[in-house]
C-alpha cells in the first residue's frame, strides 16, 4: 500500500477495493489529466474517472474548419467534373447530318451554300 506519492510521477491511479479519495486529491489529479481506475478487490473494473475534455476543443474546431471547407469544395468540383463527363457531346447527330446534307447539296447544285458554310464554320471547303 502506498500512502504517499509525488504528483509529477503519477500517470494513472488504480484504486482496489473499498477505498476513498479526497475531493482535493480528485481535483488535483483531474487538473493534471490523470485517469483514475476503480477496481474491486479481485481486480474487476467498476468505473473509470477521467478528466474533462481538453479546454481548447473549440479552438481545434476553428483550426480545422478551413480544411473541411476546402475538402467540400474539392468534392463539389469532382462531382461537377463527373457530371460534365456524362453529358452528351456538344454537337448532336442531327446537326452533323444537316451540315453533311448542306455540303452534298452544294456539291450537286453548285450553289453558293458552300461559301456560306465556310464562313459559318471557319473551315475551307473545296469542290
Amino acid at each position: 500500500m502506498v500512502r504517499e506519492a509525488r504528483l509529477m510521477e503519477i500517470a494513472q491511479l488504480s484504486l482496489f477495493g473499498n477505498v476513498q479519495l479526497t475531493a482535493q486529491a480528485l481535483r488535483e489529479l483531474a487538473a493534471r489529466e490523470v485517469p483514475i481506475v476503480h477496481l474491486s478487490y479481485g481486480g474487476w473494473l467498476n468505473a473509470v474517472t477521467t478528466p474533462p475534455p481538453h479546454k481548447n476543443i473549440e479552438l481545434r474546431r476553428r483550426q480545422f474548419a478551413p480544411r473541411e471547407k476546402k475538402r467540400k469544395r474539392i468534392e463539389a468540383r469532382q462531382k461537377k467534373g463527373a457530371q460534365f463527363a456524362q453529358r452528351p457531346s456538344q454537337t448532336p447527330p442531327q446537326a452533323n447530318h444537316a451540315c453533311n446534307s448542306l455540303h452534298r447539296d452544294s456539291l450537286r447544285e453548285g450553289s453558293g451554300v458552300l461559301p456560306a458554310l465556310s464562313e459559318a464554320t471557319g473551315k475551307v471547303y473545296s469542290v
